[in-house]
């Protein structure tokens, strides 16, 4: 084909962003799926005009994002925003320039947690357990935020992203930048990184408080000495990310929890041009041996459809078994089984049960068909005002959990009650 028949220019987005808040078009325009794969990424430190050009890349249909990146006074303010911006976009493990690995990232969780029910893991930084923390620490426990690994879209990046957007840009307003130390520990920091995640611990949003057994706070978390699951979080322990530090309980460099060793060189407001290593691609697991390739049914799957659909083989003619393929029942959660007036049933179930919702509401956009318009129970499950068809039936997943996977993903889908489950480092 001859691209020159179809210029870029004439490409539209499939909604209008324009009326968006900040957060919502961060939302369309990179949508969360905790059951999709961690990428195989390894993000590090950028020079800054070369951070400029692929921010750009990622961020041409939200301007407010560049023009707050643009007017951060100071390199670490950059260099902190990048990152949430960057994971946010691409997912993967970021990661400062002077660490290094001591184990591999597939050994940051035990294989009897599925991955599917993960979407960021972050470790401690900070655990004072002394009168004085205050003199030293922002935050009683401080998340580290030199190595972080997220799915793309994650809630918690989306919301760092919006307060520094929104904090920049009313400071700009302002003129009352401040390049303080402890200024800049607040503003793009680990004490508003560590504030964004305890929100989201406690954010009725994506878990239902009146099912939960209370607050959670820093007394969840000091003095562990192996990982917690949060939700879709995964906490390690201080040891995780700062082993060697002979302070807050951290072990040594060959410790079994000890993951990345962190040199502290420097800091990046010294440092200016921070270093040109760019993108690493992390090492591949090895590949598994690929499954027979199943003969795809040529018909079409419509949303109201609850079957599963058979292919033609002549040369297997095995039935399937009752239960499986598309037919495949799934625990749902709190909000999507509120929607659908079902605690379980199958994807095409689902999307059906969506569909005559949405039908029997008159929530399409008159418009534009396939833009649907959320009412109060639709936003408790997508947190959008606007879905478009087919972003919704993505973002479906994010609330299906197979039965088997039912008490480890207990509070990975929104709604939930949030439940803090103690990982086996073995």
């Amino acid at each position: 084909m001859d691209h020159r028949e179809n210029p870029l220019s004439a490409q539209k987005a499939l909604n209008d962003m324009s009326k968006m808040s900040l957060y919502d078009k961060l939302a369309y325009q990179y949508p969360y799926d905790v059951e999709s794969k961690f990428p195989a990424y390894i993000w590090q430190t950028w020079k800054n005009q070369v951070a400029v050009h692929v921010l750009r890349l990622f961020y041409a249909a939200i301007p407010e994002i560049l023009e707050a990146y643009d007017n951060l006074p100071e390199p670490v303010l950059k260099a902190d925003f990048f990152r949430y911006l960057i994971l946010l976009a691409r997912g993967g493990i970021y990661s400062d320039i002077d660490t290094y690995a001591l184990k591999s990232a597939l050994d940051w969780i035990p294989e009897t947690v599925p991955q599917k029910s993960i979407g960021l893991i972050i470790g401690i930084e900070a655990d004072p357990d002394r009168p004085d923390w205050k003199d030293w620490y922002s935050r009683r426990i401080q998340f580290c935020q030199w190595t972080i690994q997220a799915k793309p879209g994650h809630p918690v990046l989306r919301d760092i992203v919006s307060r520094i957007t929104t904090e920049t840009l009313k400071r700009k307003k302002e003129g009352t930048f401040v390049s303080k130390e402890k200024s800049i520990v607040e503003f793009t920091g680990p004490a508003i990184w560590t504030d964004t995640i305890f929100d989201y611990f406690n954010d009725a949003r994506y878990f239902d408080m009146k099912r939960s057994a209370g607050e959670i706070t820093y007394l969840n978390f000091t003095g562990m000495q192996k990982s917690k699951k949060v939700g879709d979080v995964v906490v390690l322990p201080i040891t995780s990310f700062s082993p060697g530090v002979q302070q807050m309980g951290a072990g040594d460099y060959d410790d079994p929890m000890a993951f990345v060793k962190h040199d502290f060189e420097g800091s990046f407001a010294e440092q200016g041009a921070v270093s040109s290593r760019t993108l690493i691609l992390a090492k591949a697991a090895p590949k598994k041996k690929k499954k027979p390739t199943k003969q795809k049914s040529d018909k079409r799957i419509r949303p109201e459809d609850d079957s599963d659909v058979g292919g033609s083989d002549e040369r297997s003619p095995k039935k399937r078994k009752a239960g499986g393929g598309f037919q495949k029942p799934f625990n749902l959660s709190y909000q999507l089984a509120a929607l659908c007036g079902e605690s379980q049933l199958s994807r095409p179930q689902v999307v059906k049960k969506l569909w005559e919702h949405i039908k029997a509401n008159n929530l399409q956009d008159p418009a534009d068909k396939r833009q649907i318009i959320c009412d109060e129970s639709m936003q408790a499950v997508f947190k959008l005002s606007k879905v478009d068809m087919f972003q919704m039936n993505k973002l479906v997943g994010n609330h299906l959990a197979p039965p088997s996977e039912a008490a480890s993903r207990a509070a990975a889908s929104a709604g939930d009650g949030y439940v803090i489950v103690d990982l086996d480092s073995g």
